[in-house]
């Protein structure tokens, strides 16, 4: 358009002007010059200062003289912009933005007045996000990110000049705190530093199991951190989008839990960090991602949570969160905590009370925050798989609140979570609590992406591989010698063994083990993951496998359903053979 209608006439940028009242013509080039403006910051190529180049690059022209994009002329720009203003107080009654004053860039002042903050700024916001305690994806109170960005001391000093003045301007600071909420909900954890080397954050990720806490380092992994990151004893490796694996704390962690943790590594010439800040009280609350509790910047009100912190600051922390809720807290010294600590379970904070000196990140915040639980999840987005849609729970102050699902008013149980069936159906769905919340939820059908084929070989007699979860699993036989071991990646893996498949038993070096029951309908084509077990050691991995997993006391697990009876049975023989393998071999020594 611009080439055709700008470039061709001799009225130049005049041309898009309007003659009618309908919108105006140039309201596009003008749009186009604000994205011009929001762009603007310091690369290989050009300083944050330079507004003409970017807009020339997004016209697809060259410049004038080096100065201005060919047929741009200053005048008709701002005349533009006069009808815009014009049409805008005629059709709406509104006010278009408009620089306070004029001077030397009085051209880019216009485009730069709808610019809240550009994209020089919103690169320094991880470092406000870290320097006041924000969380990666957090839904904060704009009234908190206001008072963080200008009330407490002006505006933040680490913004530019333009982006101060937006926040000085009491008509755009609104959008100015709402674009930084925005990012916050996108931020991964990473920032860099002045030496240039990106950090990313480990959390604290707790979970009770066979009632008792475990408590790991949960590492997230930003986009372009490495697979591994490894220094000293500690080697984070990558495991689902933006996450690196977790990390369990054994009971001589006291002092790496207090003391902190920063696990740094090289690649490629740039410097990479993951960094867990020294705490003696931390907080620990429901997380969008992971099952049990995260580590939180604060408590969450009318919510269950969980403390910890180290021994010297048992009573005073007890105290506080006794005023907190009006239930008793769980004070555990479970074998599974580092030594040095303990935790505090059953946190509801139902009462409004300050916390004293040295307790500060033990504070209650009332902002509301959605976790889904469940169903069938695709990626990391707010996207679920027909028929197996998510629960949802509502957390945060949201007593006396209305809760509406596509406009249509859905209950909340006691724990919050919503009671709707409408999060089933296809499409696009917009949850919405109060007017505090509002969160964008798709459902998409099922559906065979057009690059699978048919398994190989597979057919009615020759039946389909058996599924694995990702990780390390020996694939067990019902028959000693019946074993095959498997590393499976990131979303699982298809397995033929040469046998019957019965069990898939993961034994880690702790306590504890899963034993995964297999339904297997026969046996005869190739699996994808291949084995890494050595043939003539198959006899002695199955009855090793079988007893040392015995021994754990093994979670069984059945995705087809069968009863734990069912399964303890079918274990028991094979814990029997093992056995009796076993002492067979002693006999003959």
């Amino acid at each position: 358009m611009y080439k055709e209608r700008v470039l061709s006439s001799s009225t130049r940028l005049r041309a898009l002007k309007s003659n009618s009242s309908d919108v105006p013509f140039g309201i596009g080039f003008l749009a186009l010059s604000v994205l011009a403006a929001f762009h603007m910051r310091t690369d290989d190529e050009r300083t944050g200062r330079a507004f003409y180049p970017r807009l020339a690059e997004m016209l697809g022209c060259g410049l004038a003289g080096r100065t201005y994009p060919v047929g741009f002329e200053g005048d008709a720009f701002l005349e533009l912009w006069d009808e815009l203003a014009a049409w805008s107080k005629a059709q709406f009654g509104r006010e278009l933005a408009a620089p306070d004053a004029v001077g030397v860039r009085r051209y880019v002042a216009y485009p730069l007045a709808h610019v809240p903050l550009r994209q020089v700024d919103i690169e320094r916001l991880p470092q406000f996000f870290d320097t006041f305690g924000y969380e990666p994806g957090a839904r904060v109170p704009l009234d908190r990110l206001a008072y963080d960005l200008y009330e407490a001391s002006g505006p933040w000093r680490h913004l530019t000049d333009a982006g101060q003045n937006a926040l000085t301007d009491r008509h755009r600071r609104p959008f100015v705190v709402r674009q930084v909420a925005h990012e916050l909900e996108r931020w991964d954890g990473c920032r860099t530093d002045s030496t240039g080397t990106r950090i990313a954050t480990i959390e604290l990720w707790m979970d009770i199991r066979r009632r008792r806490a475990q408590l790991h380092f949960l590492a997230r992994r930003p986009t372009g951190f490495p697979d591994i990151i490894e220094d000293g004893n500690l080697l984070f490796a990558s495991s689902q989008d933006g996450w690196y694996e977790p990390i369990p704390l054994r009971r001589d962690d006291g002092a790496l839990l207090e003391g902190g943790v920063r696990v740094g590594t090289q690649s490629n010439g740039d410097r990479y960090y993951l960094q867990f800040r020294q705490v003696r009280v931390l907080p620990l609350t429901p997380s969008e991602e992971y099952t049990g509790f995260v580590s939180d910047r604060v408590l969450r009100a009318d919510t269950e949570c969980a403390v910890l912190c180290v021994e010297p600051f048992v009573d005073q922390v007890a105290r506080y969160l006794q005023a907190l809720s009006h239930t008793p807290v769980h004070l555990r010294r479970d074998d599974t905590i580092p030594l040095g600590w303990c935790l505090f379970t059953g946190v509801r904070a139902t009462n409004e009370c300050s916390p004293p000196p040295g307790l500060e990140n033990l504070k209650v915040e009332s902002s509301l925050v959605l976790i889904p639980e469940g169903g069938l999840r695709l990626g990391r987005r707010w996207t679920w798989l027909e028929s197996a849609p998510a629960r949802l729970t509502v957390l945060g102050t949201h007593r006396g609140l209305s809760a509406q699902v596509d406009g249509q008013e859905v209950r909340l149980d006691e724990v919050g979570r919503l009671e709707t069936d409408r999060l089933g159906i296809v499409g696009q769905h917009i949850v919405e609590i109060g007017n505090r919340l509002r969160q964008r939820v798709t459902v998409l059908q099922g559906a065979v992406h057009p690059d699978c084929r048919a398994w190989l070989g597979a057919s009615n007699d020759k039946p389909v591989p058996v599924a694995v979860p990702a990780g390390r699993w020996i694939i067990l036989g019902a028959a000693p010698g019946e074993s095959e071991g498997v590393v499976a990646p990131m979303g699982g893996a298809l397995v033929r063994p040469t046998f019957r498949a019965r069990w898939a038993v993961r034994v880690g070096s702790g306590p504890g083990a899963i034993a995964l029951h297999l339904h297997d309908s026969g046996f005869g084509a190739h699996g994808l993951a291949q084995a890494s077990v050595p043939a003539k050691e198959r006899g002695v991995s199955w009855v090793e496998t079988v007893y040392q997993a015995g021994i754990r006391r093994p979670v069984f697990c059945c995705p087809h359903g069968c009863g734990h009876e069912l399964l303890r049975a079918e274990w028991r023989q094979m814990m029997e053979s093992a056995r009796s393998i076993k002492r067979e071999r002693r006999r003959r020594r």
